[in-house]
């Protein structure tokens, strides 16, 4: 969804948005992980049933600089970075970005403003360094909340805080029971070597003397 700059005001103007509207569905299943292996016994719970989204997004302009401010509730399909099993993750993140034409203000040209530079001595936000320059005559409110959304994924995903991961032999899911590599293990013809004490000969008991 695309919003002219002409439009923006300083008077803020709300926007409530839901996965009724195609490009707020769209972002948020950008964001899911689906596995290319995924055997058929693993069901993807994003896809079982529509899932409630719900964005409110607040526009204004302040000084040359465009605020959107707002906040997120949907949930994302993860996986988890010990078991590998996708879950359902929620979403409720508050977000703002700060955007600007102004090249300085953005940051995009090495010049410093001055006091002499209408409205970027002035303007609160002159020392941010994260205003976004905006080079074209709109604003792509489907790129803002992409991007918001992705800065607010975590960075080891977990399906749960005590999640036991696999096993590092087999690859079965140690939260589904124990698996049983110990039992194979116990079961082979070295199993007898594993309590097996060297004992020492002669010669090296001389050495010792």
């Amino acid at each position: 969804m695309k919003i002219h700059l002409r439009d923006i005001r300083e008077e803020e103007s709300e926007y409530l948005f839901t996965e009724k509207d195609p490009w707020i569905l769209q972002t948020i299943e950008a964001v899911d992980e689906i596995p290319s292996y995924r055997p058929a016994s693993v069901k993807l719970h994003s896809k079982s049933k529509a899932r409630p989204i719900s964005v409110a997004m607040r526009i204004m302009e302040v000084d040359g600089v465009i605020v959107i401010s707002g906040n997120v509730k949907a949930q994302v399909e993860l996986l988890c970075s010990r078991c590998a099993s996708p879950f359902l993750y929620d979403l409720e993140p508050p977000f703002k970005a700060l955007l600007s034409q102004d090249p300085i203000l953005a940051g995009a040209e090495e010049t410093h403003a001055t006091i002499g530079h209408q409205g970027s001595s002035a303007s609160p936000f002159a020392e941010d360094l994260d205003i976004s320059h905006v080079k074209e005559d709109h604003i792509n409110l489907a790129d803002i909340l992409a991007e918001q959304v992705a800065l607010k994924m975590p960075f080891q995903p977990l399906c749960k805080a005590d999640c036991k991961g696999v096993c590092p032999t087999c690859g079965s899911d140690l939260n589904q029971g124990r698996c049983a590599c110990k039992k194979v293990e116990s079961n082979t013809p070295f199993s007898i070597l594993r309590d097996y004490q060297l004992k020492p000969s002669k010669n090296d008991s001389k050495k010792s003397r």
